[in-house]
């Protein structure tokens, strides 16, 4: 065998061992790559059905974002339309403002004269008051003036009444002996004349009345209890006069009498009696 085949023969085992380690190494590379090639499939199945899920879900959101850009455009028109709004309104409240302020400033004046009018009145009611208290004054005076006056004036009345209940009685006795002495003058001369003598001596003789003092001891509606009675002279029909202190207060004509009391109606009255008040026949 030449050497020529001898080397062929080398180089052919050779090329058979390599040939054989290729294919061997391709076998088990294929067999490796089959493997990834199943798991980056199974892979791939899961991201694309990850992927579905994350558009599903990006959809959804990108619907809620378009939902909630309407609504946010919906409420920057609303906004705008407030702020145009905002903005009119400020417009009139700032012209609103320069004309109460034209008329605050016209009306300042206008207070100013009040006021300077108001001090006036002020000072004129002060000198009226002045005046009146015054006038007051005064009329308090003739008021107290009157009120002596007419107390004087009363009083007066009283006496005058008095004096004229006192005239009548006088009368009444005048006439009563003028009717005595009518009588006398048809008895006998004799007795006659003792009878006139006596009764000349009696009507000259002085008489001395006694006045008739009590106190007021119940006063009723339209009745005066006195604490004097018949035992004291009081008789039915006399008039007696209140008093308290120095002021007059009354005048009583008596309707019932008894021993130790009597009662009598109001007839001339400057103020209400009370119990306590003095009673008596003369002032």
């Amino acid at each position: 065998m030449s050497t020529l085949t001898k080397t062929l023969a080398v180089l052919l085992s050779v090329s058979a061992i390599f040939l054989c380690g290729a294919v061997f190494i391709y076998v088990s590379k294929t067999n490796d790559v089959k493997a990834d090639y199943d798991q980056l499939k199974s892979d791939y199945k899961v991201l694309q059905d990850s992927k579905n899920v994350a558009v599903s879900s990006l959809n959804e959101q990108k619907m809620q974002m378009q939902q909630q850009i309407e609504k946010l455009k919906d409420k920057v028109s609303e906004l705008n339309q407030q702020k145009e709004q905002a903005m009119l309104d400020l417009k009139n409240a700032q012209n609103k403002a320069v004309k109460w302020q034209d008329r605050v400033n016209s009306l300042s004046g206008i207070v100013k004269d009040f006021e300077q009018t108001i001090s006036e009145m002020h000072a004129s009611l002060e000198s009226t008051r002045n005046m009146l208290q015054k006038e007051q004054e005064k009329t308090l005076k003739l008021s107290n003036m009157l009120n002596e006056k007419t107390t004087a004036l009363d009083e007066h009345i009283v006496m005058v009444q008095s004096l004229k209940a006192e005239k009548r009685r006088l009368k009444e006795q005048m006439a009563s002996m003028e009717k005595m002495f009518e009588q006398k003058e048809k008895a006998p001369q004799q007795a006659q004349a003792v009878t006139v003598v006596e009764d000349k001596a009696k009507a000259l003789e002085p008489r001395s009345y006694a006045p008739v003092t009590g106190l007021v001891s119940e006063v009723g509606e339209r009745l005066i209890s006195v604490s004097v009675g018949s035992s004291d002279g009081v008789k039915k029909g006399m008039k007696l006069h209140i008093t308290r202190g120095e002021s007059f207060v009354c005048d009583i004509e008596i309707t019932d009498v008894d021993v130790e009391k009597s009662a009598g109606v109001i007839k001339l009255k400057k103020s209400a009696p009370k119990v306590g008040d003095t009673v008596s026949t003369e002032l």
